[in-house]
């Protein structure tokens, strides 16, 4: 079988002209005997010659700056919240935690409890749960405007094995911070509402309150319904 020589430099890319890949009328010779040009060793030898070439001037520091930012990316960010509000305060539960979001539902009062703490007993997917008030644990003052300041949405929160549904004003949505971006809780939030507390972040134009959940945690444990 006649074969076709191929001229040996880097503009010889026969595959894409004559080749499987090309558009001429007259392919090449080669192709009934390899099939196709993958089997062919001038694309083998092509192929081979591209990774055996020396990179461009400055093309390793560039990747080498390009894999630094998409590191540093990926470290902003690292920490995913739930941002809701109580009150005037906005604040943050790492959604690790997280069960669900309900509507807000009738929680039913238990009798002869006087505690603050707890609301009552609220029934979510047939299951009954014990309704906490993390607006009184963090000692956060309603709203003046009472429309405003009411309980819409009902969190559940899972710790330790154990569930905590929570009423909040407010759902905002996710977000996403970094260690390094916490800042102090000012003093204005209160000595209390403090000690529930990992440093605030910005989100949009809200300040917002990152939440401890271990600290929460410790703060409903005990607390007998």
């Amino acid at each position: 079988m006649k074969k076709r020589t191929t001229k040996n430099n880097k503009n010889d890319n026969c595959w894409s002209t004559i080749g499987v890949w090309g558009n001429a009328q007259e392919k090449c010779d080669r192709l009934g005997e390899v099939i196709h040009c993958r089997n062919c060793d001038v694309f083998l030898m092509a192929g081979r010659g591209v990774f055996e070439s020396r990179p461009p001037v400055g093309y390793l520091t560039q990747w080498q700056k390009e894999i630094s930012i998409k590191k540093e990316e990926r470290k902003k960010g690292d920490i995913g919240v739930m941002v809701f509000r109580l009150g005037k305060e906005w604040l943050a539960l790492p959604v690790e935690y997280l069960q669900e979001i309900v509507e807000e539902k009738k929680v039913h009062k238990i009798p002869h409890n006087e505690g603050v703490y707890i609301l009552g007993i609220v029934n979510i997917g047939g299951e009954v749960n014990t309704c906490y008030s993390l607006m009184n644990l963090l000692e956060i003052d309603e709203n003046t405007d009472k429309n405003d300041s009411q309980l819409r949405r009902l969190i559940v929160m899972v710790v330790n094995g154990d569930r905590f549904v929570l009423p909040v004003c407010e759902i905002s949505g996710l977000a996403r911070y970094s260690s390094s971006d916490l800042l102090p809780a000012p003093a204005t939030l209160g000595e209390k509402m403090g000690t529930y507390l990992v440093g605030m972040f910005q989100v949009e134009n809200h300040q917002v309150a990152a939440l401890n959940v271990e600290q929460i945690y410790r703060g409903f444990e005990g607390i007998a319904v």
